[in-house]
């Protein structure tokens, strides 16, 4: 099928020429185009992929363009598409526009990151909900043996030298047990958080970290970090924690370090290794696409959703000398998030 084109003016910006096809998906007859800019197709400021106003043809611009602008139909129907194109002589100077039409692909995109925002706001609900089922349900049915082993262990001495040592190994069980089982919850859904403040929940994290997996992490933070809200102290947890499992599990680091900084207006997180960095191809690949549990690209695609979530952005430099992942996330007001996170 026939690919819409379009030339304009660089000093005017007025189209000059348009093909069969530019007439047939725009909806304008012809006539009509050579009374237009190439600013007349674009869209007011209602970017719901980018926020950004759309973008305005720079006469003075590189001699090639290629990018992604919203158009119009006639009839005021929103067109997203991917422009491509060449500056030449003609007619004075001018630009031909190539216009491939993406609006199902950018419809599919916002669907799919719908889904993965949905898909991570369920995962932390599980995880609280798993939390305090290990809280509440499961470690009180080990207080309660821990109770009756007790009651046994009164009567200990008219056992069997057998019976009192598989009644020690029990105690030992159970102790066992009963940190696991702390520590699975905690993992889940640090208590922390609302009892130490983010600062706290992160230097028993890290701490913890270190003990069971031999990787050093230093965690560099201002004594005056303030108050952080939940849900940006929620996220920031998660992200080190995926952070720290992607150096454990990819990086082949034995150390990390953590620096988290306040700005005005923002809260700053970076995670950095000395490993081996991230293959090459992974960053650069579609990350919404899961792949086995062994890829990096999976929790990346989760902590990137994370961040978006709140309005804010993830970024990962990586090489030879290491991968560092920054975060930064607004701090707005506990009212204001609640009241843009409900429309």
């Amino acid at each position: 099928m026939p690919q819409p084109m379009l030339a304009y003016r660089l000093d005017t910006l007025r189209f000059i020429a348009v093909n069969d096809a530019a007439v047939r998906h725009y909806g304008y007859s012809r006539r009509e185009f050579l009374t237009m800019t190439i600013n007349d197709l674009c869209l007011p400021d209602d970017d719901p992929w980018s926020g950004a106003e759309p973008p305005r043809l720079d006469p003075a611009g590189p001699p090639g363009l290629r990018t992604t602008w919203r158009h119009r139909h006639k009839d005021g129907t929103p067109i997203d598409v991917a422009v491509s194109g060449v500056s030449l002589v003609f007619n004075g100077r001018a630009r031909v526009i190539a216009v491939n039409d993406i609006t199902e692909r950018k419809r599919a995109e916002e669907e799919l990151r719908q889904l993965s925002s949905r898909l991570v706001r369920s995962q932390d609900e599980e995880r609280r909900r798993i939390a305090r089922e290990l809280h509440d349900a499961t470690s009180q049915t080990l207080g309660a043996l821990a109770i009756n082993l007790g009651v046994v262990n009164e009567s200990a001495g008219s056992l069997k030298p057998e019976a009192r040592e598989a009644l020690g190994d029990s105690f030992r069980l159970l102790e066992t047990c009963t940190r696991e089982i702390r520590t699975m919850s905690y993992l889940l859904h640090p208590p922390m958080l609302e009892e130490l403040s983010l600062p706290g929940a992160l230097h028993w994290y890290t701490r913890g970290f270190t003990e069971r997996s031999g990787t050093q992490v230093y965690l560099e933070m201002p004594p005056d970090l303030g108050d952080v809200p939940g849900d940006v102290a929620l996220t920031l947890y998660r992200i080190v924690q995926e952070s720290l499992a992607n150096v454990y599990r990819h990086s082949g680091s034995r150390s990390a370090t953590i620096r988290l900084s306040r700005e005005p207006g923002e809260i700053v997180l970076t995670v950095a290794d000395r490993g081996r960095g991230i293959p090459p191809g992974v960053l650069e690949r579609d990350l919404g696409k899961q792949s086995s549990g062994s890829s990096p690209g999976v929790g990346i695609t989760g902590m990137k959703e994370k961040a978006r979530q709140l309005g804010g952005r993830l970024e990962i430099q990586s090489g030879i000398q290491g991968t560092t992942v920054t975060v930064v996330l607004p701090l707005l007001q506990e009212g204001a998030r609640s009241a843009g996170s409900s429309g």
